[in-house]
């Protein structure tokens, strides 16, 4: 199988795209070049924004605010998927789908996916298993028909697609596009608990000029793992379909639907791991098993800390532990990066899902699941290599000032390899609560993971005040908070709560960091499997 990531042009046209496999049994007709020229003249190329992730942890009262980064490359690959099977559905390369409403007894009959509709090659992989469900699902009200079309799910994530069309059996584009509501459907298991959360979301086009047809596809993945049944569950009240701005239709759309995974869970090939590391600094990671599921693979794996490194460990925050790895083939060509700094310049973009946690009340052990949507190690040799991590240990790194001498003369802060510099101190409105706070203006450039830093601050009379970041940050190998322009409001400040007088001294305190460590030396390749 060839490497789905590029680090420049020579190695993409060293490895032919991944989309060739799926594409090259399709005969093109001869004016698809054409066309796909003239439709990238008029496609308009936006960067595109950063998924904010619960699993970041990324705390709401440190409003940290990370700048928009991406591959350029991988954007005009992701765009130019979408433009392709755009321009096969106009040239008429797939079948023919009927907008007349079907009746719930007809639904069953609908023709399989075209490969060509799908963009994630593995999810092309289980239409040919076989695990694409189609269920009787459509609910009409106020002259909307919502139809559920198409799920596929395994214990790595839950796909399915949606579709709204009017009493003339037309599609809304407008709420396929960009009116989704995501939080009226849920994802449930046997038990009723919601397991499942909203990832992305991705329109596809397809049938011919006349006859067109669109869905929108909807990725779930799962805060535990799923039982072998999974509730679709939509509380669907408003449809807002039309153009943006438009008031949303109010009616009855609501449905149920239990999606059967035991066929996927027979097709999961699982492989017990053994590889086992502590760090130099007394993090303990044990592999338990690697997990191959028909659209995706799952990396599990414990944690603990040794008895010195929980002692350094802040009461409540040991959780926060963040692993930083990525995988490579036998080049040492990376095929996906978790957590760690930089952008993908191949196809797919990012083949990490998500990542959950569950810790034994007794021991403190930490149970991990990573799952991806892509890691070819049934095909090829691939290496798992730890980066560094992150985990908030307690620190006291400290600076005292006189606010009303800070314009003059800024000071910094430096300790365990991050560097603060304070411009200036005000009286403002607070970010965090009703009435006024502290703002001290800061800059600097941050070695450590920033993410979950305590601050507090005492003034000269011994008081002490929460302390919260608010601001822009860039993220890299070293985080950057940019220096405030002149004359220009800094974006980036930390916000001194409940003061609302300035203080003739201040004593700056971080009393939680954040500690991200690289001394480490491990890697392991992944046991191969045959392909069910």
């Amino acid at each position: 199988m060839k490497n789905r990531h590029y680090t420049n042009l020579d190695n993409m046209v060293e490895d032919e795209l991944p989309l060739h496999r799926i594409y090259a049994s399709v005969r093109l007709p001869d004016e698809f070049t054409e066309q796909v020229m003239e439709n990238l003249r008029h496609t308009e190329m936006l960067p595109a924004p950063r998924r904010s992730r619960d699993w970041y942890r990324m705390r709401v009262n440190h409003r940290l605010r990370p700048s928009i980064l991406w591959g350029s490359a991988a954007l005009v690959a992701s765009a130019m998927s979408l433009l392709i099977i755009s321009i096969l559905s106009a040239l008429g390369t797939t079948r023919p789908i009927s907008l007349v409403p079907k009746p719930v007894s007809e639904l069953s009959q609908r023709p399989p996916l075209q490969v060509i509709q799908w963009v994630d090659n593995s999810l092309a992989e289980a239409q040919a298993l076989g695990i694409v469900q189609q269920p009787s699902v459509e609910v009409s009200d106020k002259g909307y028909t919502l139809s559920l079309q198409d799920v596929i799910a395994d214990s790595s994530r839950l796909v399915l697609s949606l579709q709204i069309t009017d009493e003339s059996g037309r599609p809304d584009k407008g709420w396929t596009k960009s009116r989704f509501d995501n939080q009226q459907l849920r994802i449930l298991n046997e038990d009723g608990e919601e397991i499942g959360y909203y990832l992305s979301k991705l329109p596809l086009e397809h049938g011919s000029n006349n006859e067109k047809s669109q869905k929108l596809w909807l990725t779930y993945v799962f805060s535990r793992p799923p039982g072998d049944n999974v509730i679709i569950e939509g509380n669907v009240q408003k449809l807002y379909v039309g153009d943006v701005g438009t008031e949303p239709v109010s009616g009855k759309w609501s449905f149920s639907y239990t999606a059967d995974m035991t066929k996927s869970k027979k097709l999961t090939a699982t492989n017990a791991l053994d590889d086992s590391y502590t760090t130099p600094a007394g993090l303990k990671i044990n592999m338990r098993q690697l997990v191959h599921t028909p659209i995706g693979a799952q990396l599990q794996f414990d944690t603990s800390l040794t008895d010195e490194a929980s002692a350094l460990s802040t009461k409540g925050l040991g959780k926060q532990l963040m692993l930083n790895y990525h995988f490579e083939d036998e080049n040492g060509r990376i095929l996906s990066k978790v957590n760690g700094p930089g952008s993908y310049t191949g196809f797919p973009p990012d083949v990490y899902l998500n990542h959950f946690a569950t810790e034994d009340a007794q021991t403190g052990t930490q149970h991990w699941t990573y799952s991806f949507s892509y890691l070819p190690y049934d095909s090829m040799k691939v290496r798992f290599v730890l980066d560094s991590y992150s985990i908030p240990v307690q620190s006291e790194d400290s600076v005292t000032f006189r606010p009303e001498k800070l314009r003059e003369q800024p000071v910094v802060l430096e300790a365990q390899g991050d560097i603060f510099k304070i411009h200036a101190m005000d009286i403002e409105k607070s970010s965090n609560e009703p009435g006024l706070s502290g703002h001290i203006t800061v800059s600097g450039e941050v070695v450590n993971s920033f993410n979950e830093d305590r601050w507090i601050a005492r003034d000269e009379s011994g008081k002490e005040y929460k302390v919260y970041f608010v601001g822009n940050v860039r993220n890299g190998n070293t985080i950057t908070i940019d220096e405030p322009k002149e004359g220009v409001n800094s974006k980036s400040y930390l916000d001194v709560l409940g003061m609302t007088a300035m203080p003739q001294k201040l004593t700056l305190i971080r009393n939680v960091t954040d500690k991200k460590y690289t001394d480490v030396n491990w890697s392991f390749e992944l046991p191969q499997i045959e392909r069910h």
